[in-house]
C-alpha cells in the first residue's frame, strides 16, 4: 500500500507557505503533488478522500500556519 503521508508531508513542507496562501484555514486532500482540494471540514476532505482514492492512497492536512503540523493519512479508521 501506497504511504501517501510519508510521500506528500515532505512535499507539503516545502510548499507550506504558498498552500496557507492559498488554502489557510481550510482541510486539504493531497493525492499527489498535482491534486490539492480544499474543503472547510475535516469530514467533507475525509469522505472525499476515501471515496475517490481510498484508504492509504491520500493525505489530509489541516492547513493552518501552527506546528506541529497535523497530517493523516487512512490505512486504517481516522481518528481526529
Amino acid at each position: 500500500m501506497k504511504d501517501a503521508v510519508k510521500v506528500l508531508s515532505p512535499y507539503y513542507r516545502e510548499h507550506k507557505e504558498e498552500f496557507i496562501g492559498r488554502f489557510d484555514g481550510q482541510y486539504i486532500v493531497m493525492a499527489d503533488e498535482q491534486t490539492v482540494i480544499p474543503f472547510e471540514s475535516f469530514a467533507e476532505a475525509y469522505w472525499y478522500g476515501v471515496h475517490n482514492y481510498g484508504l492509504g492512497y491520500f493525505a489530509l492536512i489541516h492547513c493552518v500556519e501552527q506546528e506541529p503540523m497535523h497530517v493523516t493519512g487512512f490505512a486504517v479508521s481516522a481518528l481526529h
